[in-house]
């Protein structure tokens, strides 16, 4: 299945490591699959709520979490471009591989829902996929700063950017890792 995954990506070990997420922060895995990256952040202290709009995907999130009831940790079946999606604040946002997959015509609902659910200053880090597959049809970083512009530019201010490869070093499906904040607006 594309949403399942084995580890917490090198760049999340980062940001735990030098302090930015902390046991402090509320944080939402946006398409979080069967759960693996927001069980490893539980693990690490930090309050998560991982969501998704694959049944079968919450529930393999909930059957791993179940092992493991004293973790600040839930999963709900939701779909994160529904203009009535609604969770609460949260300090960090992560999407590991949605936004890619959104159609242009679902992206705006997408980002106001990470606007809304966002606390201002907040954190935003996006996992994009560059080529999918198809270098034909590979999108630049230039477009992806189009965009954030876009969709997001009133809301979020695009902090920085490094390429990421998403197939554990295959360089098969590189793309890039966007780090965004909330306008304290």
């Amino acid at each position: 299945m594309a949403w399942m995954t084995q580890e917490i990506p090198p760049l999340v070990t980062e940001l735990l490591n030098t302090g930015k997420l902390t046991s402090q922060d509320r944080l939402l895995d946006i398409g979080c699959g069967s759960g693996e990256l927001a069980l490893g952040l539980a693990r690490a202290g930090i309050e998560i709520v991982g969501v998704d709009f694959s049944d079968t995907a919450i529930l393999k999130a909930r059957e791993a979490g179940h092992y493991f009831p004293d973790l600040r940790l839930k999963f709900q079946v939701g779909d994160f471009c529904d203009p009535n999606f609604r969770l609460g604040k949260f300090s960090w946002l992560i999407d590991r591989g949605c936004l890619h997959v959104i159609p242009d015509d679902q992206k705006q609902a997408y980002f106001n829902n990470a606007a809304r659910g966002l606390s201002a200053n907040g954190s935003f880090l996006i996992f994009h996929k560059s080529n999918l597959g198809d270098k034909n049809n590979a999108i630049s970083l230039d477009s992806l700063k189009k965009m954030i512009a876009t969709y997001g530019g009133q809301n979020f201010e695009l902090i920085t950017t490094k390429p990421y490869d998403f197939s554990e070093g295959k360089n098969e499906k590189v793309g890039f890792a966007l780090y965004l904040k909330r306008s304290a607006t």
